[in-house]
């Protein structure tokens, strides 16, 4: 198998596309919940929180087929994320005892609810760009210093020179925009280093998950997925 998820910065076999939720925690260390927790903070792109415009005034709005598609809400009344389907943090939290996405909530629930909502407003960074490593570092010492012992680094940074987006953008030779690929994967090669560091948090599971290379191995051997790319 690849390697394709870290704990501590030690590689993890790639797990098959059909796990169960219970492998999948077990796989993440992080099978031995069996109490009521305090909030899950998430932070991220729209991987980890696909997020929702529903009662904002913003251009971007996210309420037609297929958007909500795969929550099983009926064609016409999505609820506003900005994605067909559940995040794999959705997929993660299943079964915990944590609601679902904020609008699957009456408004009384919403304020009364102890452990906090999911999804935030779409687009809602206030950073023109990533944090260095330095300040990554930084917050997680900060986070642990709040009583958080248990992080998930979700992922690193997907091939963003094969985003359609990027590959009509401008032109190339190959399937997708390589230099922009090669400074993804320069990035992505410096956080393994930031996990070995985080090491110092006493009693705390480090997740970090290549997403990079789980993209590649997508599109390299579709077949192993029972898929086409």
């Amino acid at each position: 198998f690849s390697p394709f998820c870290y704990v501590h910065s030690e590689p993890l076999p790639l797990p098959p596309f059909n796990i169960t939720k219970t492998a999948f925690l077990k796989y993440l260390v992080l099978e031995n919940i069996t109490v009521q927790l305090p909030p899950i903070y998430v932070f991220g792109d729209s991987f980890v929180d696909a997020s929702n415009n529903q009662y904002l005034n913003s251009p971007a709005s996210f309420n037609c087929t297929p958007y909500g598609y795969d929550f099983g809400v009926p064609s016409g009344n999505a609820m506003g994320p900005a994605t067909n389907g559940r995040t794999v943090v959705d997929f993660i939290l299943a079964g915990l005892p944590f609601p679902p996405p904020i609008l699957r909530l009456f408004k009384a629930q919403r304020k009364t609810t102890p452990t906090g909502v999911n999804h935030g407003s779409a687009s809602s960074g206030k950073q023109p760009s990533p944090p260095p490593a330095i300040k990554i570092f930084v917050s997680y010492l900060t986070i642990y210093k709040l009583e958080a012992r248990k992080f998930l680094l979700d992922n690193n940074v997907s091939p963003l020179g094969c985003v359609p987006a990027n590959i009509h953008a401008k032109k190339h030779n190959t399937s997708c925009v390589e230099d922009i690929n090669q400074r993804v994967a320069f990035f992505n090669g410096l956080l393994p280093n930031v996990l070995t560091k985080l090491k110092i948090l006493t009693g705390s599971t480090l997740v970090g998950c290549d997403l990079y290379k789980l993209f590649e191995d997508v599109c390299n051997q579709p077949a192993s997925y029972g898929e086409r790319c």
